[in-house]
């Protein structure tokens, strides 16, 4: 204990050693040190115990500064479109003359969301029928474009009705009875089996081999 004291005191000191001693008086005076010096207690087996101060340290965080112009910027990618707010009387408070008008400026700028919506494509093919064939060989020749395949035959909702159905089933996690509220909100006459059945058929038929493959 005498030589750790000395270390204490006269020895060199660490950042660490220097934490845990400020402010902490000696557990022993100069006589008590005397007595156990002088006395035959076996110091070497005595258990030192260091008291150890952590200190907390707060940290401060900064609010980050909005980037303006990645605001504007974003702003801008979007179809713009302009909504002018006429100036309903355009004579002069002064003179009372017409005034004339010198230009126009953006006072403010927000983001408009489109509601969906709902519409009926018609798959339509032209039809070429040849007048020299039926001039020279009285034989009919007709020739019509070929239409694209539909995803499901005889069913009225489309690849992009059903991409938002799974969209929404397992990106969003929305079960098929509520998006049946949300389809017919819309107008659109579906039913939960057939939802179900339409996801399940489009899978099988197309994305499974693909996965397979």
């Amino acid at each position: 204990m005498v030589r750790q004291l000395q270390r204490m005191i006269f020895g060199k000191k660490t950042e660490k050693f220097e934490t845990v001693v400020k402010g902490q008086g000696s557990l022993f005076d100069d006589e008590q040190l005397a007595a156990l010096v002088d006395s035959d207690i076996d110091l070497t087996e005595t258990e030192v115990t260091e008291i150890e101060v952590i200190e907390k340290k707060k940290v401060v965080r900064h609010q980050e500064r909005k980037n303006s112009q990645g605001r504007a910027a974003f702003l801008d990618s979007l179809p713009q479109v302009e909504e002018l707010t006429p100036l309903e009387d355009t004579q002069c408070p002064t003179c009372q003359h017409e005034m004339n008008k010198i230009g126009k400026r953006v006072n403010s700028r927000e983001v408009e969301l489109i509601p969906p919506q709902l519409r009926c494509i018609n798959h339509c093919q032209e039809t070429y029928k040849c007048q020299e064939c039926e001039k020279k060989t009285g034989e009919t020749v007709i020739k019509s474009s070929k239409t694209p395949q539909l995803l499901l035959p005889h069913s009225l909702v489309s690849g992009s009705i059903l991409a938002e159905v799974a969209n929404y089933k397992f990106n969003l996690a929305v079960p098929i009875h509520r998006q049946k509220k949300i389809w017919e909100r819309l107008g659109l006459p579906v039913n939960k089996s057939s939802l179900v059945r339409s996801v399940i058929s489009v899978s099988e038929t197309y994305l499974e081999p693909l996965v397979n493959l």
